[in-house]
């Protein structure tokens, strides 16, 4: 279990003020700590879309596949250029996962909201043993199923949020419609940050950009029907591999003939020595 710290510094290596990186876990290489700092929030300019950004990906850190949490606190405004925030990050490997879900770690009040007294480096705190989220519903629960059955399928997807429902709040909802052995496949990002890797679901505000061609859900409109269960294996039947083995080619039949004629040659050959002889 390893983090890191990003934020806003009075004083950073350079002698100035900035956003710098204030606390790194030991055994985080330099590599995997650049991953890090490069999706804490540096494109974002002016104020932040909601006062929380949250994310949950999958990426590979130093050869292994991992967990990666970014929780981004907004703060007390001191540059007009960029928003003070606060950006925390959490890399779990797969056997650190706790049983509850990435939703509800970055609910749970773990993540710092600003780093005020924080030393360089410390001894990463435990996770919560248990985590209570109680959400009440975002949007509708079949707009909550609809998606589950998106993320487990492994479909990406834009969720466009209807006016006045946070997005942390919709995906605890998502976590709950989710089968408790596949919580950690719940990967998503809240906003449109530069960085988009390793995360399945999106979620944006009713008026925020998306680009063209991006498969978008609008959570504003009535969830589709739930799918009869043999459609969607019909689905998965559809996606599986086939083996097709191709019709014998004019080729194949120009090499038999001539095998045969060699064929015939040789045995000619021996039955004329034979009589020769």
């Amino acid at each position: 279990m390893l983090e890191l710290v990003h934020a806003w510094a009075a004083e950073t290596a350079s002698g100035q003020s900035g956003f710098a990186t204030v606390l790194k876990s030991h055994a985080l290489s330099p590599e995997s700590a650049a991953v890090l700092e490069a999706r804490s929030g540096l494109e974002i300019r002016g104020d932040l879309p909601t006062p929380v950004l949250a994310a949950h990906r999958i990426l590979k850190l130093d050869g292994e596949w991992c967990s990666v949490l970014s929780h981004i606190q907004r703060g007390p405004d001191v540059s007009d250029s960029r928003p003070v925030r606060t950006s925390h990050h959490l890399v779990l490997s797969r056997s650190e996962q706790p049983h509850y879900g990435p939703v509800s770690l970055l609910r749970s009040g773990w993540f710092l909201a600003n780093c005020d007294g924080l030393a360089t480096e410390r001894d990463t705190p435990p996770l919560p043993a248990e985590v209570h989220t109680d959400t009440e519903e975002a949007v509708n629960d079949a707009w909550a199923t609809a998606l589950s059955d998106h993320v487990l399928r492994g479909t990406g997807f834009i969720a466009r949020l209807p006016e006045g429902v946070e997005a942390i709040e919709a995906l605890s909802q998502l976590e709950r419609a989710m089968p408790h052995d596949r919580l950690w496949n719940l990967t998503f990002l809240i906003g449109g940050a530069a960085y988009t890797d390793g995360v399945l679901a999106r979620f944006l505000s009713h008026e925020a950009p998306v680009e063209h061609g991006a498969h978008i859900v609008n959570l504003s409109e009535p969830a589709p029907d739930p799918r009869d269960p043999e459609e969607q294996d019909a689905d998965v039947s559809r996606c599986q591999p086939t083996l097709s083995i191709e019709p014998p080619t004019h080729r194949i039949s120009l090499f038999v003939l001539l095998a045969i004629i060699i064929l015939v040659g040789i045995v000619a050959l021996v039955l004329w020595n034979g009589w020769t002889a």
